[in-house]
């Protein structure tokens, strides 16, 4: 699960990471205690901040709009609901990042969020695009 750098193109950042986190689900399922699911979300804030790397304004954006692909391989679609509070890890690291200042609705709206078949991928990908609003 290797991690690419982002590219920005005036005011926003579009940034791509290989792997999608587990369905919330299989995080409680998976990590039953606490300290267990914060090391897990620790990876994502992890990979977040190394794609964004040299990336991140000087000061944290206001407000945002963000459109996310989840690319899954074929037959392993999840239901709506589910995909976006698995994007929760991704989300936070872009807090955490220093890229946006907070990822309450207030500040960045109804995500856009895309689930996409890929027969090339065995564990799936995230592509993110965060647009600094006005």
């Amino acid at each position: 699960m290797e991690t690419t750098t982002a590219t920005k193109h005036g005011e926003e950042i579009e940034f791509k990471l290989d792997g999608v986190p587990y369905a919330l689900n299989v995080i409680q399922r998976k990590f039953r205690y606490h300290h267990k699911r914060q090391s897990y979300y620790q990876g994502w804030y992890h990979k977040v901040a190394l794609a964004l790397k040299g990336k991140t304004p000087d000061e944290p954006w206001g407000f945002v709009s963000l459109h996310i692909k989840v690319c899954l391989p074929p037959r392993r679609f999840r239901d709506y609901d589910g995909l976006v509070a698995s994007l929760k890890p991704i989300i936070d690291g872009l807090k955490k990042s220093g890229l946006i200042r907070d990822d309450n609705y207030k500040r960045t709206g109804s995500w856009l969020v895309e689930q996409l078949a890929d027969k090339t991928t065995d564990d799936g990908f995230v592509i993110v695009k965060v647009i600094k609003e006005k």
